[in-house]
């Protein structure tokens, strides 16, 4: 158990910009930013990034499932995208 690094000691935040350094790898991380979600376009048949992504829940056989439901970037299509159950 002392062998245990604690957060603050590995992850360094710079006031002005909100980055946080993380010392053990030496990159920056955004914590303002939110991640990129990719997921298909049915109508742009490409993978594009999702716009207004919100996590939801489906009902399913096995259990609930999460999801991802946004809409295109690109077309402005509703997007769906499943995710893993943990």
């Amino acid at each position: 158990m002392a062998d245990e690094i604690k957060d603050d000691e590995v992850k360094d935040k710079d006031a002005e910009t909100g980055e946080v350094e993380d010392k053990s790898t030496g990159k920056a991380e955004d914590k303002g930013a939110e991640e990129k979600i990719i997921a298909y376009c049915v109508k742009c048949r490409e993978k594009r990034e999702m716009k207004d992504a919100k996590e939801v829940e489906m009902k399913g056989k096995g259990g609930p499932r999460r999801a991802m439901k946004g809409t295109c970037a690109v077309c402005g299509t509703g997007m769906f995208r499943i995710l893993g159950k943990a």
